[in-house]
């Protein structure tokens, strides 16, 4: 590579191609996707920093492992978020910590610090509006928790949600069609609490 600064233009894929031949490159990948996948981590299971920390090296090196197997037609964010949901999944079962329901991290920062006192009561609210969605979200299915953060935490598409669930795009329409109403449910069922 030229230098660093020219690396950062680079697609995931040719980075991923790159690193088969420079592991320099590969650290951009890490940077590129460290913190994205601890809050990915974090909002579908709730482990210890330590723990995560864990999971996290165990999914760099799988990918660093299994570069030459990464199908270069099918997208690098995909694999990865697979790669990681599929190391939560093996981390629980090797834990024994596995529950019938994980727990989201309840500090997870979903909204603002409280900035001043103006907003303090804006603040309140939204922390509340906060937890009775942790809560919420706790009380759903496990998979129905997980396409609801893929889909509004994390951002992705009903593709890259298919990718990493390995489950067809008409399935993941499905999953978030039950998750949403499962949730509307809890939340009609649990009204009286929040009020």
């Amino acid at each position: 590579m030229d230098n660093q600064a020219t690396t950062h233009t680079y697609t995931d894929e040719e980075l991923i191609v790159r690193s088969r031949t420079d592991n320099v490159v590969f650290g951009i990948l890490i940077e590129r996707y460290e913190s994205k996948l601890n809050r990915y981590i974090r909002r579908i299971t709730n482990v210890t920093d330590e723990d995560r920390q864990d999971i996290l090296q165990n999914v760099f090196l799988k990918v660093y492992t299994n570069m030459n197997a990464f199908d270069e037609s099918l997208s690098f964010n995909s694999w990865i978020y697979r790669i990681t949901r599929n190391e939560v999944i093996d981390w629980s079962r090797r834990s024994q910590h596995q529950r019938d329901r994980g727990y989201i991290d309840t500090d997870d920062t979903l909204f603002d610090q409280i900035e001043s006192y103006e907003h303090f009561l804006k603040d309140l609210e939204l922390q509340e509006n906060k937890h009775v969605l942790l809560k919420g979200l706790n009380a759903l299915k496990p998979i129905s928790r997980e396409v609801l953060m893929l889909q509004y935490f994390e951002e992705k598409s009903y593709q890259e949600m298919s990718d990493i669930l390995k489950k067809p795009v008409p399935t993941i329409s499905t999953l978030l069609r039950r998750a949403k109403q499962e949730l509307k449910s809890w939340y009609s069922n649990n009204q009286h609490n929040h009020d």
